[in-house]
């Protein structure tokens, strides 16, 4: 799956989205921010947390405006992205990458448009697509939770 790059619409700033493996459980990816004063790169996982897709498909629904933050961050902490907006229909993506515990840490924003939203949630729900597809099948031929073949196995 080729990477998704997300660009900021005020500098040289992109985060990119890779992914590095997959299971039924889950999906390992390397998230880079790229063309900062600062460039890193984590690997963080979707387990338990679900895909970073979910924050950018919450943030393009709310495309007009929401109050706070929305929110997503790996289980182990390594990669934490937050979104707020202003009421000129700016989106502030704040992207904090941990190593060891805090003992490294790069925090990066890219500046989103409300316009930018569909095509960077599409991109970005496709690359952890394979994951949901398969996710999905998998309840579909497992019956009842009890591990047994279910209809469609």
């Amino acid at each position: 799956m080729d990477p998704v790059s997300i660009k900021s619409c005020n500098d040289s700033t992109e985060l990119v989205l890779s992914v590095k493996s997959s299971n039924s459980h889950e999906t390992r990816f390397i998230a880079e921010i790229r063309g900062a004063q600062f460039n890193g790169a984590i690997e963080a996982s979707t387990y338990f947390s679900g895909p970073p897709s979910l924050l950018f498909k919450e943030i393009a629904e709310k495309w007009d405006g929401w109050d706070g933050e929305i929110v997503w961050g790996a289980i182990d902490g390594e990669l934490y992205l937050s979104a707020t907006t202003n009421s000129l229909g700016s989106i502030i993506l704040k992207v904090r990458m941990v190593y060891l515990s805090g003992d490294f840490e790069l925090l990066a924003t890219v500046a989103l448009e409300a316009g930018q939203l569909d095509t960077i949630t599409r991109k970005v729900t496709k690359l952890y697509e394979p994951l949901a597809r398969y996710n999905a099948l998998k309840s579909l031929t497992s019956f009842a939770g009890t591990g047994e073949a279910g209809p469609l196995a």
